[in-house]
């Protein structure tokens, strides 16, 4: 029987010495691994979820944006076109219509309720700036339809300016007048221009620089109100 529990007690002495390196190994080097590689794994994993989220929120943008319409402001017809003014004393009057066309370069994606707003008018001869609150809002072609604020795929014309033999207005959409007195003759300006619509986040603006041919109307404004007034459209 002593022989027996001689014999364990020897086999697990062995066994103690056999694995006591590793121990020993095991008690050096815990501490060295938590403070040197265990921050290191816990950093890379923090940063491997930052970029998965990072990557998630760019795929959503993209989606979303995909989802925008993309508007910008064309020239439609810079030259003109001659059409009778209904003066409010009912007599019609010789006046020249300049209109934008706004395209949706996005068709698939419907643009809803657009709106082209007048932010500011510059002035010159004297200079001064008219900052106008709130935005004026140009008139939809053709502004005997009335519409406010269209939903479109593809493109759109807005009436712009209507120059008469007295005045060039800013054709506005409203119930109480059809047109307000912007600019004068012989006075150039620019005017600050923006694209709004529900789904599209972007802002665009532009500027319509108006120059005039003449510093009066001609004696020939009357037959033929086209080409008084240069225009050139920029991106702000």
């Amino acid at each position: 029987m002593d022989k027996v529990w001689v014999e364990l007690f020897f086999s697990s002495l062995c066994v103690s010495l056999k694995n006591a390196p590793i121990w020993f190994l095991s008690a050096i080097l815990k501490p060295a691994y938590d403070a040197i590689i265990a921050p290191k794994e816990v950093f890379w994993t923090a940063m491997s979820t930052i970029g998965t989220l990072f990557l998630a929120v760019v795929a959503l943008w993209k989606e979303n944006m995909h989802r925008q319409p993309e508007l910008v402001l064309e020239p439609e017809n810079m030259e003109g076109v001659s059409a009778p003014l209904r003066a409010p004393s009912g007599q019609m009057i010789a006046s020249c219509y300049y209109h934008l066309r706004v395209k949706n370069l996005k068709p698939k994606v419907l643009a809803k309720n657009v709106r082209i707003l007048v932010k500011q008018v510059q002035l010159t001869n004297p200079g001064a700036v008219r900052e106008l609150h709130p935005p004026r809002q140009l008139t939809w072609a053709p502004a005997e339809l009335g519409e406010l604020a269209p939903s479109f795929s593809r493109e759109r014309t807005v009436d712009l300016i209507c120059v008469t033999r007295t005045n060039a207005q800013v054709v506005l959409v409203s119930a109480a007048f059809s047109g307000e007195h912007i600019i004068d003759w012989g006075r150039d300006a620019t005017i600050l221009l923006e694209v709004v619509a529900d789904n599209f986040s972007k802002p665009r603006f532009y500027r319509l620089i108006c120059k005039w041919l003449a510093p009066r109307p001609p004696a020939t404004f009357d037959v033929n109100p086209r080409n008084c007034l240069s225009l050139e459209l920029t991106s702000a």
